[in-house]
């Protein structure tokens, strides 16, 4: 059986235990905001991404759990309120029955495997102030769409996480405009995206240079699929909540099920 191996080191705060699942156990920090947890590729000196025919492969599913007091505190909207509303959510935490939703989940030391899709344009969209999708994974290499459907002026801001200086800054004056950005996908790493006309608006993309990561959906389910039987370190970010990391092991024809909880 081919072994995937990668050693990750958190720097901050120390690791946390978290309850552990069927096959693992997560260690939580605090520290998911550094520029290094950061990075989305494999460290220097490691192969890039190849796709393979898969012979054999496996799946991991999984559900993403909130189990702490975590809740969202409202802000109170200085600006466009008759659009925006009185109040909005200071950060994500939604969680109907208990599932977390926006949790993204990848595997740090997929070298190869399943076909990287074809389609390389991705999009977000300023709505009522507040940006859509809030959190979204990506390929690198592709082309950022920013888009208003809003009636009032939005400057959205991207930036590397941690970084000061802005890769793009896109002004809109209205509903409809549609703004391309080339750039701002070239490298794997998470972009933090806000408004300087409405400072609550806030969003993430996260840019990998592999196929191996999905988003929680609005029940804290996720699938990944396609993946070649091995051991791989296994990683969850969350905007407020911070990150977890565990080992699995995926075999061949088999699902490896997790339970990951904030």
């Amino acid at each position: 059986m081919t072994r995937h191996r990668l050693a990750i080191t958190l720097f901050g705060a120390g690791l946390l235990a978290c309850a552990p699942a069927e096959d693992g156990t997560d260690a939580r920090g605090a520290s998911g905001d550094t520029i290094a947890e950061a990075a989305y590729t494999s460290p220097p000196g490691m192969s890039p991404y190849r796709e393979t025919e898969l012979t054999a492969h496996g799946r991991l599913e999984g559900e993403v759990r909130l189990e702490s007091s975590a809740r969202d505190t409202l802000v109170v909207v200085t600006r466009n309120a008759d659009l925006c509303g009185e109040r909005v959510p200071e950060g994500a935490i939604v969680a109907p029955q208990g599932g977390l939703m926006n949790v993204v989940v990848w595997l740090t030391d997929a070298r190869e495997g399943k076909a990287l899709p074809d389609s390389r344009r991705f999009e977000v969209t300023n709505t009522r102030c507040r940006l859509h999708p809030r959190v979204q994974g990506v390929i690198v290499g592709g082309t950022l769409n920013v888009k208003s459907a809003d009636p009032v002026v939005h400057e959205t801001v991207v930036r590397v996480t941690g970084v000061a200086n802005a890769l793009a800054t896109v002004t809109q004056n209205g509903d409809g405009q549609v703004v391309p950005l080339e750039n701002v996908l070239a490298r794997p790493v998470r972009l933090e995206l806000s408004c300087r006309t409405h400072p609550w608006t806030h969003g993430w993309i996260h840019v990998f240079d592999h196929p191996y990561f999905v988003v929680s959906a609005s029940n804290g389910r996720f699938v990944l699929d396609s993946i070649p039987p091995g051991e791989y370190t296994m990683r969850t970010w969350h905007e407020r909540l911070g990150g977890t990391t565990r080992e699995i092991r995926v075999e061949n024809g088999s699902v490896t099920r997790v339970e990951v909880k904030y």
